[in-house]
This record gives C-alpha cells, structure tokens and sequence, in this order.
C-alpha cells in the first residue's frame, strides 16, 4: 500500500533492477528513484462495454449481460451489477457475464468493474428496458354450447392488446377428450385489432362437412414479441341423433332409464328402469389406458379404446345395463372382427387395486356391434385374450339376464329391444329362442352358435322370423348350452 493525496492505496508493480529506493512521488503519480528510473502509478479507473446490450423491449424474466473492460489488455478486472438503483454489493465478481432475474416493467441496470490496482470504475454501464412476459389476450363473446341453424357460424370476440400484431381462430374437432389438431380449421391471419365484433366466419354446416360432436374453438393473439395467448371454448354441433340431451354426460332418472352416447356415438349404455341408485347424470367416455390412469394386463392387447362408465355417486347398478361398442369406430385400433366370439377378444372392467376382470362380451350377427352387460361404474376395455380354454359350459355367478323385462318393439341400438344376457365357464355352442305364451316360437336368437367364455349376450327386435313387430304380451326366452338350459319372461308393449 501507499499513500497518495491522502488516500491508501493498493500499488502492483516491480521496482526495476537495480533502482534503489524510490525517493518521492510527484503530482503526476510518477514514482522517482536514485537510479533516475521513474515509475508512473495507474490511477485510471477502467471503462466497461456491454458487448450484448438489451434491446427496449423484452419477453423474458431472465438476462444476461457479457461485458469487457476497455483499455485494460491484462488480468484481475472484477466486476459488480445492480438493478433499479438497489445498493452495491461488498463481493466482486471476475466473471465478465452478469445475470439478473427481473419481473414485468421497466428496468435499468448497472455495470461497474474495478481493476487489480483497486481502480473502480465512477461511470457505471447503464442500461434500461421493458421486461413484459404476459402473452395477449383476447376474449370470446359468450360460449355457445350448440351451433344454431344455420350454414355458417360466426365467432365474436375482442382483441385490443397494447402491443397487438395478429390473432387466428381455429376450431377443431375434440375425440375422445382430445382436440384433434390433425383436421383443423384455421381462419387467416389478421392483423386489425377487432372489438366486440366478428373475429372469423366459419361455413359448410349445411352440407354435412362438420360431423356433429364437440368442437375447441380457439382464439391465439401473437403480439410484436412474438408471445402468443390463447383462448377457447367447447362448442357441440348437434343436428342429428343421437341429440345432445342423449349425449355423455347425459341426466337420467331412475324410474325411466334410458340410452346414454359417447361423442360420436361409437358406444352407448343402455339403462333399463330402476337400474340408478338415484336421479343422476351418466356419462360414457372414450379414452387411452393412460388418459384413465390404467394399464393394460400382461401379454394383452387392446383393442379400441378404453371406455370409462360413471353413474353419479353410485359405483354400482340395481339392474345390468348394457354397453355396446360400435366395432371399428373407437379412436384408436379397430376391434378385430372375432371379438367375443370363441377366439378373439373379451371386454375387461379394471379393479381400484389395478387389476382386470374379463366380462365377455357378444359381436352382434351384423358385425357391426360388440355387447357386454355391465353392473358398475368404472373403466372397461376390450383386450385380445386367446382361445378359451375348453370345459363345462354351465351358468356363473348370475342367472339369465333379460335387459329390460318390458320394452317396445323395434327402435335403434340401445334405445329398444331385449337384451338377453348369460355366462359361460368356457366357450361353446349356445342356443337361445323365443315362444310365445301358446309355446310357438316366434323367433330364434341362436342356433348352435359358438361363444366365448364370459358374459356374452344376444339381442331380440321383438319381431318374429318373418321380420313383423309381435304382439303385445308375455314372451319367454330361452337359452341352451349342452350342460344347461335357462328361461326366463318378458313382455313386449303394445305398438
């Protein structure tokens, strides 16, 4: 150390060789040996540069500044940051790049750096700018949850961000809980910001382009920071049956009943009166193992998609119901078209402790339809599971189930008609028919068709052979395998 003007100071040099003592220290910091030798002091606080200088305006929390002393060729330069007029700190750093975390607004920071003599720069870099992190915003007038009349659709909204660029407005169709990107519709990019008013015309409803289901209606504004918010809302197209009031999730009350459609109507549970605990909403939804937080079993394959059935509060039904799946039209693989006969696949329902229990279930003669009863809430699924293994065919766990026991004759699938419903140990050929109170039969459901082991089941119009609706009054159906023979009645209701 020394001492000059007062003040101690840090000195960092050599005397040359052969100097001598220094002898005293001139008013120009300039060192005067015996020798003659002068040694000039540096006082000269060093100059920082910022070599990456923010721009006015940023769109990020995080910021980092590179910085370079000038006129300092050698080592030892530090440096010390600041932001907003906060005190300096006491630690220096040597590291020429300085890191700040800032929130929304407007900011100035600083920069100093002091050199190994102890020189500290007195005119700190400064540098001031805008931090805005917040995407744009716009809003939708209102949530329409059906498409009026009508061949076009027009979506109303707002778009007045301060630093507005462009906003586009894309509906796409939502499967299986999924928005479904892939078949889009976007309108063009606009650049006038709009209030209140018309933000994109959408057309074609008449004509059967958009199928009726769900759709996201999507609003994203870009603003001159390239930051993107987004807005939406759902939005039901629902021009042709099933009409939403028979759409998941669907009120139905105990005493009636009723069918209950997943989107799109590739499946549909079929409650028959007093099935319900209590007045409640049902719902039908399709979705990966993943989406309901399953897993399939070991060395099974599934097939479709899972299906996840909810009754209200209750976790159980007084009366099976009837889940139909439509094969090939679930959002994932189509169902092969020997599900649920001998050799195939089977519906599944998962246990809370994550295990499966196979169902059964019965591909209708048209291919069109896979049938399973079912008497809880949960998530099933149809898994491939291999020939049965060959046994005894006898009644299990549930007599013959006959789904609903009064029903009108004719309708569409899972609306009307009988439902006939048995389990099997082991697959098998079953025979079932239908007699009238007289013992004439009227209509044969099977004949020595082959089955699956599980719940399979067979549907019944209410029509005789010769395709006319039967008359009202008492029916009994029976059902036969080669190990035993089961009956039971139902009654069809007057046209």
């Amino acid at each position: 150390m020394f001492r000059s003007g007062g003040e101690w100071r840090r000195a960092a040099f050599e005397f040359p060789e052969g100097s001598g003592d220094p002898l005293f220290l001139d008013a120009d910091d300039q060192l005067w040996f015996a020798s003659g030798d002068v040694l000039r002091l540096d006082r000269t606080p060093p100059i920082t540069t910022i070599l990456n200088p923010p721009p006015a305006r940023l769109a990020t929390a995080a910021l980092s500044l590179v910085c370079l002393p000038m006129l300092e060729p050698g080592t030892g330069v530090e440096y010390q940051s600041r932001a907003d007029d906060q005190p300096w700190g006491t630690s220096w750093s040597s590291s020429g790049t300085q890191a700040f975390t800032l929130t929304d607004g407007l900011h100035c920071v600083e920069i100093r750096a002091r050199d190994r003599f102890g020189n500290i720069e007195t005119t700190p870099r400064q540098s001031c700018f805008e931090i805005d992190t917040r995407p744009p915003l716009g809003s939708l007038a209102g949530t329409p949850s059906l498409v009026p009349p009508g061949d076009t659709l027009a979506i109303v909204g707002t778009v007045l961000d301060a630093n507005f660029r462009s906003y586009t407005v894309r509906i796409s169709p939502v499967t299986c809980g999924r928005v479904d990107t892939t078949r889009a519709r976007t309108s063009p990019v606009r650049t006038v910001a709009v209030e209140n008013d018309t933000l994109a015309v959408f057309g074609g409803f008449d004509s059967g382009a958009w199928p009726d289901g769900r759709y996201a209606v999507e609003l994203t504004v870009t603003d001159d920071l390239g930051l993107q918010g987004l807005t939406s809302f759902e939005l039901v197209l629902d021009r042709v049956p099933p009409l939403a009031t028979e759409t998941s999730p669907a009120f139905r009350t105990r005493e009636a009943g009723g069918a209950v459609y997943a989107d799109g109507g590739s499946a549909v549970l079929a409650i028959p009166p007093l099935a319900l605990e209590t007045d409640s909403f049902v719902e039908v939804a399709l979705g990966t193992l993943e989406s309901f937080d399953r897993s399939a079993p070991p060395s099974a394959t599934i097939l479709g998609d899972a299906i996840r059935v909810g009754v209200g509060e209750a976790t159980a039904l007084s009366r099976p119901a009837i889940l139909s799946l439509r094969v090939g039209s679930t959002c994932a693989d189509p169902l092969a078209d020997d599900a649920g006969g001998a050799i195939g696949a089977a519906v599944h329902r998962a246990e809370p402790d994550g295990s499966w229990v196979r169902l059964g279930g019965t591909l209708r003669a048209d291919g069109d339809w896979l049938d399973v009863p079912v008497d809880r809430a949960g998530v099933h699924a149809v898994f491939t599971d291999g020939a049965a293994p060959p046994g005894e065919q006898l009644a299990l766990g549930q007599t013959l189930q006959l789904t609903p026991r009064v029903f009108r004759a004719g309708g569409t699938p899972g609306a009307s008609g009988l439902v006939v419903s048995f389990n099997l140990v082991s697959a098998g050929a079953v025979t079932a028919f239908v007699h009238d109170r007289a013992g004439r039969r009227v209509r044969t459901l099977a004949d020595g068709a082959s089955f699956g082991a599980g719940i399979q089941s067979l549907r019944w119009d209410g029509r005789d052979a010769g395709g006319d609706a039967v008359t009202h009054g008492l029916y009994i159906v029976t059902v036969q395998t080669p190990a035993a023979t089961l009956t039971k009645t139902c009654v069809v209701e007057g046209r």
